[in-house]
């Protein structure tokens, strides 16, 4: 909220695929699905498409990266045009030291930074506030640590399910808040942060228990 608050904010959001590795891919070439064909986290982007990092490497930026593995490792063909491309940690936990790290060695430089965490993903409930905002008296389905999306797809929820599985995501963002917080902090003592564009965006969004699940099922499963 305090970002927001100095920031453009882009009300309206729409990811180009329900999953990581193809959202990513439209995201780092403007290009649609169905054009750059990497479908899902078995297919690897084509070197014949141009990426953001190539375009800003060859104009004197460095380009680093400290992404969740997974969906956008460099297997999938993300880590083209990062001259430093660390794809070994899984959250923001991880990513977000070693990118203050690598800045604090680096400010001199301009730079284009990737910053990927996997906070605000299914399973639900995987952070040191996973139960900050869960109502007490809570007692239905769901009354155990993490939620995934299979608990969640197909199943006839009441409103009090809907709710807990919303507070268990609103933990995670509150996780992910805090080590983007300390990365803000970071770039506001170096003396960067008034020099720096930031660009908060997430790939895909998730499913919390709406209505269209059949929906979310269907495109889910299109490859």
């Amino acid at each position: 909220d305090i970002l927001a608050k100095e920031s453009i904010i882009f009300e309206n959001a729409f990811s180009q695929a329900p999953h990581t590795t193809p959202s990513h891919a439209s995201i780092f070439t403007s290009l649609y699905m169905f054009q750059h064909g990497a479908f899902n986290e078995s297919y690897r982007l084509p070197e014949k498409f141009v990426t953001l990092a190539e375009i800003m490497k060859s104009n004197g930026y460095s380009t680093v990266a400290f992404v969740g593995d997974g969906a956008v490792s460099a297997r999938n063909g993300f880590s083209r045009g990062f001259e430093k491309y660390d794809d070994h940690a899984f959250m923001f936990s991880i990513t977000v030291p070693k990118a203050i790290k690598w800045v604090e060695g680096n400010k001199e430089k301009k730079f284009l930074l990737f910053l990927h965490g996997y906070e605000a993903h299914e399973p639900y409930g995987d952070s040191e506030f996973s139960n900050l905002f869960i109502e007490s008296n809570y007692s239905g389905k769901f009354n155990f640590n993490q939620v995934s999306r299979t608990d969640i797809t197909g199943r006839n929820l009441s409103e009090e399910d809907i709710g807990y599985i919303k507070a268990k995501y609103d933990g995670d963002i509150r996780q992910a808040d805090k080590f983007i917080g300390l990365f803000i902090k970071k770039l506001k003592h170096l003396g960067l942060y008034n020099k720096t564009i930031l660009v908060i965006f997430s790939d895909h969004g998730e499913y919390l228990g709406e209505m269209h699940s059949n929906l979310y099922r269907r495109f889910a499963h299109y490859d």
